[in-house]
């Protein structure tokens, strides 16, 4: 389904038309009129949350395509081009959109569900769903605030020796960036544990660290899919059964029956959409794709770990 559709008055020069426009209208009720603009707002936010999380998956990609990165950090530079500042600026620069774009993309699940779900079930959803992952796993809150740190003018990926890593040292003592209590903490806890392991300076593995990220990520918008479904079906059966009705039929110029179904006048717009557009199977292939990709990242994850044990 596409999201919903807006004709200006101007876009219409039939006046027989309009005027048939504006007694449908008219026969609308206030509760039938919401529950058409909910079910298209949210067919909308679903629509949208799929393009956010496919520039997610570009990002990615985009990394991908301009480095092999191997499990123990080792850089292959695929671009033989660039100098070694202009490699440096490069896997920045990608780092910090993916982090961006996925950061994105949980603020708009938490903005779609606050639209939707009543305070207390919107308290238990953003507990389980978004501030349950940021709790359990470093990786993820450490990217987040490696966000805040690109914001601050600091660039959060170091390179050396052909190894690309995350700088405890320099990111703990960087001047103007203040990272909350819990992180600060466990990055100075970190620190210890691999100087005393390793007698080493305190790096944090890139891939591990990205490769963990990408995962919580994907499983935040597998986990909302799953939660926004019986929401699309509770307004989509909604729609359908006022669909029933006659009343809401439009009849072309032609003697024609529309599809369009018009549920609104805003003053410039007609608000519209499509009444053969079938949302259940664009969300069933949307959440199809997600399930797919994430046995992927998971199953990649898990031979990462096996690797390094």
């Amino acid at each position: 389904m596409k999201k919903d559709i807006r004709y200006f008055v101007s876009d219409i020069d039939d006046e027989d038309f309009l005027d048939r426009i504006g007694l449908l209208l008219s026969s609308i009720a206030d509760s039938d009129r919401k529950i058409f603009s909910d079910y298209v707002e949210l067919t909308r936010h679903i629509i949208e949350l799929d393009k956010l999380f496919n520039v997610f998956r570009y990002n990615l990609t985009n990394l991908l395509n301009h480095f092999t990165i191997y499990t123990n950090d080792l850089l292959e530079r695929l671009d033989e081009n660039l100098t070694e500042d202009q490699y440096y600026y490069q896997i920045n620069a990608l780092t910090i959109n993916l982090i961006s774009s996925a950061k994105t993309l949980s603020e708009s699940i938490e903005t779609c569900m606050k639209n939707f779900l009543l305070k207390k079930e919107f308290n238990s959803f953003k507990l389980r769903i978004l501030s349950k992952p940021y709790d359990e796993h470093f990786s993820y809150r450490f990217l987040l605030h490696m966000r805040n740190y690109s914001q601050h003018g600091h660039l959060p990926v170091n390179i050396h020796q052909q190894r690309v890593y995350f700088d405890l040292d320099e990111i703990l003592a960087m001047p103007h960036f203040d990272l909350n209590g819990q992180l600060k903490k466990e990055l100075d806890v970190l620190r210890k544990d691999i100087y005393n392991q390793f007698r080493d300076s305190s790096r944090i593995s890139y891939v591990y660290t990205v490769a963990k990220f990408n995962l919580v990520i994907t499983e935040i918008y597998f986990n909302y899919l799953k939660e926004i479904k019986p929401i699309l079906i509770k307004l989509n059966d909604d729609k359908n059964e006022l669909l029933l009705n006659t009343k809401f039929q439009l009849i072309n110029s032609d003697g024609s029956s529309s599809d369009m179904l018009f549920y609104e006048f805003d003053g410039e717009n007609y608000h519209c959409f499509n009444r053969k557009d079938n949302s259940i199977s664009m969300y069933a292939d949307i959440k199809r794709e997600v399930k797919k990709i994430l046995k992927v990242e998971e199953q990649y994850y898990k031979e990462m770990e096996k690797r390094n044990q």
